[in-house]
């Protein structure tokens, strides 16, 4: 990605094409053979004019150079900079105002503006502003000497050469304009679709939740403080006016015979002695019930050093279960007593029959 030389805001970044920067810089290094070929035809005796076509080959070249080296971003700066600075002494140089190549100042600094950024345009703007009006008093002066002659082909070579870039301009801006729009229309789809998608899962998870009627909690370690929807305790059994928020508090409401599993599970998450927190445990729901939970959770972040700073997981009535799971082994104790009575009624009758006949 080609990065901005001057920062401004909401300046678009763009990348542009290598294409383009081949193109540019051919023609701006045709160009500059023309108009040798023209001063060499037409005004041979003016060989100072030979410096500034020759200097716009050498930056073409050079420019061409490090874009075939892998560094665009050099070849973008040598090519609109250097080119602001060779108009700027081809004018000063040779006829100020009146020399043919004052005409390709706005095209420059439209390519400035438009590969780096407005701040850099109006920099350069104001610079050339300056050496224009820098040369029109010179020239209001009396300072500097009668222009050489200029046939009407160097005003031609500049003037096509102007167009020519103008219209490879116009045209990556607009095919740079079309990719944009094509960009935005696929990242506005793709955000519909990552949108509608992180919906979906929400949806899901808040069914899976209500289904489950399972509470999620964070622990901040340092704070000691529980975090929680309030009122999904109710699915826990709980008051969700007398929430707890502190282990503490939490413990507080522990039934008596599960107060050290409790603390020596918690302890040990926080202490790395084992990787989760699995408990199931009874709970005082405030009014004179207990409540059976199943509570599993994790260390979910660390300080540098290792100690926990945030645990979370999540808590799950399963008073339910637990009577079920108390129900068959009621049963299960029933069976197995009448059994027993059964197995010895049996003995005992067989006992009577043959002693007692």
């Amino acid at each position: 990605m080609i990065k901005k030389s001057f920062d401004v805001d909401n300046q678009a970044e763009w990348e542009p094409s290598p294409v383009f920067l081949k193109y540019a810089l051919a023609t701006l290094f045709v160009g500059a053979l023309c108009f040798i070929g023209v001063i060499y035809v037409m005004t041979p005796d003016q060989t100072g004019r030979y410096l500034g076509p020759a200097m716009g080959a050498a930056i073409a070249v050079l420019a061409r150079g490090l874009l075939a080296a892998g560094n665009p971003l050099a070849s973008l700066r040598l090519l609109a900079f250097g080119t602001w600075v060779l108009t700027t002494v081809i004018a000063i140089t040779q006829a100020g105002v009146r020399t043919p190549v004052v005409f390709a100042y706005p095209v420059v600094l439209l390519l400035i503006g438009w590969l780096f950024s407005a701040r850099a345009a109006v920099t350069a703007g104001a610079l050339t502003v300056a050496v224009i009006v820098g040369l029109v008093a010179v020239e209001v002066a009396g300072l500097r000497s009668a222009p050489p002659e200029t046939p009407a082909a160097m005003y031609g070579v500049v003037e096509v050469l102007l167009v020519v870039l103008s219209v490879f301009m116009i045209n990556f801006l607009i095919r740079s304009y079309k990719t944009r729009l094509a960009e935005l229309k696929h990242a506005a789809f793709d955000l519909a679709r990552r949108t509608q998608e992180a919906e979906d899962a929400q949806r899901n998870l808040d069914i899976a939740i209500k289904s489950t009627q399972m509470v999620f909690w964070q622990y901040d370690v340092a704070k000691d403080w529980l975090s929680y929807d309030d009122a999904d305790l109710s699915w826990l059994g709980l008051n969700p006016a007398t929430a707890p928020h502190t282990v503490n508090d939490w413990a507080a409401r522990l039934h008596p015979d599960d107060k050290s599993a409790f603390f020596e599970a918690f302890s040990g998450l926080l202490q790395e002695k084992s990787a989760v927190f699995d408990l199931d445990y009874r709970l005082s729901d405030g009014l004179g019930g207990w409540v059976w939970l199943h509570t599993r959770g994790a260390v979910a972040r660390r300080d540098a050093f290792g100690k926990p700073l945030m645990a979370g997981g999540g808590s799950l009535n399963i008073t339910e279960r637990k009577a079920a799971q108390e129900g068959v082994l009621r049963a299960n104790l029933c069976f197995a007593g009448c059994w027993m009575l059964w197995m010895r009624a049996s003995s005992w009758w067989r006992l009577t029959e043959k002693y007692c006949p």
